[in-house]
């Protein structure tokens, strides 16, 4: 059943919508259920929609919302109509989905009618350029470059492990760790459920011919592989959340280490990596590299969003920063992600982080409809 409603929300929720038998499904369903509760309970109008429901001729959308269908039920997801919200928060999260020709120009049209913060995903190489020209940051950046078969043979020439990045990648999905032995190149790829491994002599010229037809499709870029903090062999990194409260300010919701699966050489969480507290590592440096890792990574986390949001030219409300730490304390900036993943629920942190992490992009989205309307009333 779809209510017909003039309403316009004062937050759109973008997603790739999948809803069966009155309830989201789906990886990401609980989120969106979670993101209108929240709504509901700030007595806010949100609602989730999918581009693909957008009427650019009516400049209308049909999208779901919370709802009291009588006195005495619970609230209950429902599908309706609505006027085009004036802000949006961009939670699609397949770019091969939000670049798909229909949804790219419900894309384009939306963002005629409304403010889109977090709008699609980063292209790492391009991150790379803007912040290789911030002079502060010189020291915190994996040398980088564009894959090319000259490009890998200059850095099979200098380092003995080396980092192959899709530029349009995520997930850790596609990376190929080279790593430099003595009967040859080991190349270690991560596909989307496993590791495959195959190994190579001499010059990388297998990886070359793995990658050669690949990258005229998919481009790749090159990044020096540092001599990183492990533990028992297992890689980590540091993930920073940082996200705009309700007075459009960044603050620091997350900070935690994540630790990769046995086998593994990324860390993500959805390839079976674990998240620790980040105090773990008292335990794996000396105080003076310790102390020194806290200092570079609150200066790095206090520069790097508003460098990232005035070079990409987007309005941000939240980014996911990842940093390396190597036995010195030293640290590097690994990757830089517009869509940090967030999930409903901890095995490790507390409920209490969770749901700030869930309440500030809509804390943030209303600060920018607050905007909106004061624009609208000087007539600008």
């Amino acid at each position: 059943m779809i209510i017909e409603s003039l309403l316009r929300p004062e937050i759109g929720i973008m997603a790739r919508v999948r809803f069966e038998d009155g309830a989201f499904v789906g990886h990401q369903g609980a989120l969106l259920a979670h993101y209108l509760q929240i709504a509901n309970k700030n007595k806010w109008l949100a609602c989730v929609f999918d581009p693909k429901e957008v009427d650019v001729e009516n400049k209308m959308l049909t999208g779901y919302v919370l709802s009291h269908m009588d006195r005495d039920a619970d609230e209950t997801i429902v599908k309706a109509t609505f006027s085009l919200p004036k802000v949006i928060y961009d939670q699609i999260l397949s770019r091969k989905y939000e670049t798909a020709k229909a949804i790219a120009a419900k894309r384009h049209f939306l963002r005629k009618h409304a403010v889109i913060f977090n709008d699609g995903y980063f292209n790492k190489w391009e991150v790379f350029e803007w912040l290789s020209e911030v002079q502060e940051l010189a020291d915190h950046l994996p040398r980088t470059t564009s894959y090319s078969p000259v490009h890998l043979k200059e850095f099979c020439a200098m380092y003995p492990v080396i980092f192959i990045k899709p530029i349009h990648g995520s997930l850790g999905r596609g990376i190929i760790k080279l790593t430099h032995q003595e009967e040859g190149w080991q190349a270690m790829i991560r596909q989307k459920y496993a590791i495959k491994e195959m190994k190579s002599a001499g010059d990388c010229e297998l990886i070359n011919d793995y990658l050669t037809t690949r990258a005229a499709k998919k481009p790749y870029l090159l990044q020096e592989g540092i001599a990183l903090l492990e533990v028992d062999h297992r890689p980590l990194d540091i993930r920073v959340l940082l996200q705009k409260n309700e007075r459009g300010e960044w603050k620091r919701s997350k900070t935690y280490i994540r630790l990769a699966a046995k086998g593994e050489f990324v860390s993500n969480l959805s390839s079976g990596g674990e998240a620790f507290a980040i105090t773990v590592l008292k335990g794996e440096l000396p105080i003076p590299a310790y102390e020194r890792m806290r200092k570079e990574l609150k200066n790095l986390v206090k520069l790097l969003p508003d460098v990232i949001e005035q070079k990409s030219k987007r309005t941000l409300g939240e980014l996911g920063l990842d940093f390396g730490v190597d036995q010195a304390g030293h640290v590097y900036l690994l990757e830089v992600n517009s869509k940090p993943r967030k999930n409903v629920e901890t095995s490790r942190g507390t409920l209490q982080l969770v749901e700030r992490a869930l309440e500030r992009p809509l804390l943030y989205a209303m600060y920018l409809y607050a905007g909106s309307r004061r624009t609208l009333k000087k007539g600008v």
